[in-house]
């Protein structure tokens, strides 16, 4: 039997996590499995806080209106569907790369925004993303089952 180090946790002895002790084979794979959670939790921030950024800068630029918002609603579903033809979950991360890949097609065909994005589907698609973001309570997996 393995000497394994017990961290005991606020929660009591009954929550017990364990590290593996140096020099241990899963000691690595422990340690990379934090690793992989820091840095997917970092991510996701990361791409909440651009898209947060990204969606005051096209709302400040669109005049939305009943007829608007049903537009970036059916965009919202566009990119929904779109989303969920590839592998894996839809959340923040998937949205930002999403975003951010409509931004580098539209800028490298000329695209400059104007001083109204209501109009404009590069506008529309934008604000489509950051709004599934912040659908339901920010979890996005929730709009697409």
């Amino acid at each position: 039997m393995q000497n394994w180090v017990r961290n005991p946790s606020s929660a009591g002895d009954h929550a017990v996590s364990f590290i593996p002790p140096v020099g241990s084979p899963r000691r690595g794979s422990v340690l990379l499995l934090f690793a992989m959670m820091w840095l997917g939790r970092w991510l996701e921030a990361s791409a909440r806080r651009d898209l947060g950024v990204l969606s005051r800068l096209v709302l400040s630029r669109m005049v939305v209106t009943p007829a608007v918002q049903a537009a970036i609603d059916q965009h919202a579903a566009a990119v929904r569907d779109i989303l969920t033809l590839s592998p894996g979950r839809i959340g923040p991360v998937e949205l930002a790369g999403y975003a951010q890949g409509v931004e580098d097609g539209a800028f490298g065909r000329g695209w400059r925004p104007g001083a109204d994005l209501s109009t404009d589907w590069v506008g529309l698609r934008l604000a489509a993303a950051c709004s599934l973001v912040t659908a339901s309570a920010g979890d996005v997996t929730a709009t697409v089952q």
